[in-house]
């Protein structure tokens, strides 16, 4: 299964690195890369980050990963600054290209509804067996040059 998502509006009190290192830190049954795009391309909108899971069971300690990112690096900001939009964006994407999305810090800040709510998407995707794991993108982020995998 693949992940991929955005820190949103925190670039100026949190570097992306910090909190892939903290991500890859957490999660041994993943791989994490950081977008780093070549100085010759041009990009519209791209995820600044990608997560492939080598094992279905391990989607929820990514799960708990993602939200104590939030509550290490994000929350801090918004109780600094009530006002504050920086988020933790995550998207879910199956083989058939469906997925679902998450705002950490934005649309979702309790920590048992994140869960929850990401425990249904992996149902709701059909991403509970090991058949999920996603070789193929794998090797697609690996060979593109565009991606750093972090640690």
């Amino acid at each position: 299964m693949m992940l991929q998502g955005a820190i949103t509006n925190a670039s100026q009190e949190i570097s992306l690195d910090e909190i892939l290192g903290f991500l890859a830190d957490e999660n041994p049954d993943a791989a994490f890369f950081k977008f780093q795009p070549g100085s010759d391309n041009v990009y519209a909108s791209v995820p600044h980050w990608r997560a492939v899971l080598f094992d279905a069971a391990a989607v929820i300690t990514v799960a708990q990963g993602l939200f104590e990112a939030y509550d290490r690096f994000i929350k801090p900001i918004h109780e600094r600054t009530p006002s504050s939009s920086a988020a933790i964006v995550v998207q879910i994407i199956n083989h058939s290209g469906e997925c679902a999305h998450f705002m950490i810090g934005a649309d979702v800040k309790d920590k048992s509804s994140f869960i929850s709510s990401f425990e249904a998407s992996i149902n709701r995707l059909d991403l509970n067996s090991t058949s999920d794991v996603p070789s193929q993108e794998l090797q697609d982020i690996q060979s593109s040059g565009n991606w750093i995998q972090v640690k």
